[in-house]
């Protein structure tokens, strides 16, 4: 009795203790969508927070800031997300503690589990990290949570289902997995093919009305392409906007990027990963009938997903965050049967503090320290040593690093791609307002030198190898 008094705390435990390590080696990486998400959470910027493939993420993190600002709490826009992105990582580890005590796995395993997920490369970078991801993954763990009950209803798959998708469309690819449990456990005298419509109406009406009032409400398209090129999102940014299929060119290249990317995701030494996966793989033929629905619902979750993200960038860490829970999952039935015996039990605990100690020392500790972020020095460099009205040609990490950690003006040079005449007379403009333009040595070896070169540039500053050029005025 006291053991199962103390198992109903565990959920939270894990929580607590997942938030607490997230919070003691906060990232300094700083990426890209991250910065570029908190500028437009510091301006207000509707049109931009409600991004085409994550709707629900960047309005989610403008109310948790001014929720913490209202508290008394003036975190900057970038903190908070990264914070609100820790928040949920934990929460959705204690969730998943919650959904395998539930179903039957046993104490030790779904705390080796839950905590295994929580350490694991892609979802613990991408819990400290601000991005849409993690908040997909806690939506997917509720409608798990939903799908693995004795009843589930697909009113309620439906609800967290939608919530998963408008926070990543991708997350469309769980709907195997809900349609499963509809069919493997319907309600008393209901039809398993009634309940199924029931849910996928219901979940594709919500995903609908909600980039519909986002449409109306912030974006307001004024045509079809416009329109189009929201809903595409990250599949448009080939040149001039157009869209582009991010994958190697043969399926063997894809297929052997996805499975390097595979033990990477779970540990940074990828070969540390690979226990995990032969775990899940040798877990139906070791496992108990009994376990059936967390190995089909893991496996289905897994093989949904393959087919996109084994071609649309396999190598990036990102797309593999959904996998983490789901592998998890169908691993742990045969964690629940070794855990049994001690040796055992002993030996799978250490495979997870194994993780957590390589992850941490070669991934998390790194990336905690602000010294090791190049870009972040160089931004903070460049605000010292140039004038607050000064305009600085951006490429890159730059296009949003400078306006939100230099605080200076960017001159974003993707808009004049093969337009050299544009770009000389928008510097020509600023410089003729009295507002100096400069490149930084970076920037010109990314492909610029030739036509700054031909503007005309001097040395103004340097750091280093870094070196700071201003541009020659008329």
């Amino acid at each position: 009795m006291q053991e199962k008094a103390a198992g109903r705390l565990d959920p939270i435990l894990v929580s607590l203790g997942v938030l607490l390590l997230y919070l003691s080696f906060p990232s300094s990486l700083h990426l890209f969508d991250g910065v570029a998400c908190a500028i437009a959470v510091e301006l207000g910027d509707f049109k931009h927070l409600v991004h085409g493939n994550h709707l629900l993420y960047g309005l989610a993190g403008y109310l948790f800031h001014r929720l913490l600002l209202i508290a008394g709490i003036k975190l900057s826009a970038l903190w908070a997300l990264q914070v609100f992105d820790s928040v949920l990582g934990a929460a959705a580890a204690g969730l998943f503690c919650s959904v395998l005590r539930r179903s039957g796995a046993g104490r030790f395993a779904s705390l080796l589990c839950s905590l295994g997920l929580g350490v694991s490369h892609a979802y613990w970078k991408w819990s400290v990290e601000a991005n849409a991801y993690v908040l997909g993954a806690f939506f997917l763990l509720l409608c798990l949570r939903e799908a693995l009950s004795p009843r589930p209803g697909p009113y309620r798959l439906a609800l967290w289902h939608s919530l998963a998708m408008l926070s990543v469309g991708a997350n469309a690819l769980f709907a195997p997995v809900a349609l499963l449990a509809l069919w493997r456990a319907p309600a008393a005298g209901r039809d398993p093919r009634m309940e199924s419509a029931k849910y996928l109406v219901a979940a594709g009406a919500a995903v609908l009305a909600g980039y519909v009032a986002a449409a109306v409400l912030w974006v307001q398209p004024e045509t079809v392409e416009e329109a189009k090129l929201w809903l595409l999102g990250s599949g448009a940014l080939g040149p001039h906007r157009t869209w582009r299929w991010h994958g190697r060119d043969t399926v063997a290249q894809n297929l052997l990027d996805w499975i390097a990317a595979s033990g990477g995701a779970v540990c940074k030494a990828s070969w540390l990963g690979a226990p995990l996966w032969l775990a899940a793989l040798a877990a139906p033929w070791l496992a108990d009938l009994s376990d059936w629905p967390l190995l089909a619902s893991g496996w289905l979750w897994l093989l949904s997903y393959a087919p996109l993200f084994m071609f649309w960038e396999p190598y990036t860490l990102i797309y593999r965050v959904s996998d983490m829970p789901a592998l998890w999952l169908a691993a742990a039935p045969l964690a629940a049967r070794l855990g049994r015996r001690p040796w055992w039990k002993a030996l799978l605990a250490a495979y997870a503090a194994a993780v957590l100690a390589v992850n941490l020392r070669s991934a998390f500790l790194p990336d905690s320290r602000p010294e090791n972020n190049s870009a972040l020095q160089e931004a903070l460099w460049v605000a010292s040593v140039t004038p607050p009205t000064a305009w600085i040609a951006a490429a890159g990490d730059d296009q949003v690093y400078l306006p939100y950690f230099a605080h200076r003006r960017p001159l974003i040079l993707f808009r004049y791609q093969g337009r050299e005449a544009a770009l000389v007379d928008r510097v020509r403009e600023l410089q003729s307002s009295g507002e100096p333009v400069f490149v930084t040595g970076a920037t010109l070896d990314l492909g610029w030198g030739g036509v700054f070169t031909r503007i005309g540039v001097s040395a103004a500053s340097a750091s280093g190898k870094t070196v700071l050029y201003r541009v020659s005025d008329l």
